[in-house]
């Protein structure tokens, strides 16, 4: 695995922190966070090592794929049928992708982009799901701190060097 997971976790962590201490999250809120920790953590991931292995383009568009899908999720999830415009952009999302395929975009970026859309459309069901039982920002902010840990964690791991001049180029 490659990537900026260091500081894709490292930005988490410090934005998850900041706005716990701003928001003050609830014992309950704090295991709805975890929940949704996990999709975080597999999306921030997969997106890191893709925008290293391709255009912002390419992962756009699968990101629009991933994020139809799971608005249509969303209208299943509520036992509510699809609008026509959630089937249209699904379509056009699933062209885009498929002519990104046959335009040659590799398997290094498809894989993690794809892995990305799916962890980010867990995190909006997710998210839908624990909407009635926590705020949004103190969720996000929790959700944010777990997978930040995690990713961090799983740089260190992997021996991910902690370069300052990487971490302001990708700042910036």
């Amino acid at each position: 695995m490659s990537g900026p997971l260091f500081f894709i976790g490292l930005r988490s962590l410090v934005a998850g922190a900041v706005l716990v201490l701003l928001s003050k999250p609830t014992s309950s809120t704090w295991r709805s966070g975890l929940r949704i920790g996990f999709p975080l953590v597999v999306a921030l991931g997969g997106m890191s090592v893709a925008l290293t292995e391709g255009s912002l383009i390419e992962v756009v568009a699968i990101l629009a794929c991933g994020y139809s899908l799971s608005m249509l999720g969303l209208s299943g999830q509520r036992d509510a049928s699809p609008t026509p415009m959630q089937i249209i952009g699904l379509g056009l999302a699933l062209l885009t992708v498929a002519l990104l395929w046959a335009g040659g975009t590799s398997a290094p970026v498809l894989i993690p982009a794809a892995t990305a859309a799916a962890g980010f459309g867990g995190v909006i069901v997710l998210a839908d799901r624990r909407a009635h039982s926590a705020l949004p920002i103190p969720l996000a902010a929790t959700a944010l701190v777990f997978g930040g840990l995690f990713l961090t964690a799983l740089a260190t791991v992997a021996g991910e060097s902690f370069a300052l001049s990487t971490l302001i180029a990708a700042t910036l």
